[in-house]
């Protein structure tokens, strides 16, 4: 989450590698996408499925 939100491409990068769960929600209730700090980061997580909370939720996940 600290790196969508700093806009860290590269350990985004590194972690959907790694298998992190692009739509994970955090002990707020929000996802990545929720936390992106900007349209690279964005476009990013998209690419990879990201959702927002609020539409997983929508979706009964």
């Amino acid at each position: 989450m600290a790196a969508t939100r700093d806009g860290d491409i590269e350990a985004i990068k590194q972690q959907l590698a790694a298998g992190a769960d692009v739509n994970a929600i955090d002990d707020e209730g929000l996802t990545a996408l929720d936390r992106f700090g900007d349209e690279e980061t964005a476009a990013l997580l998209y690419k990879h499925g990201a959702k927002r909370a609020r539409d997983l939720k929508a979706e009964g996940k």
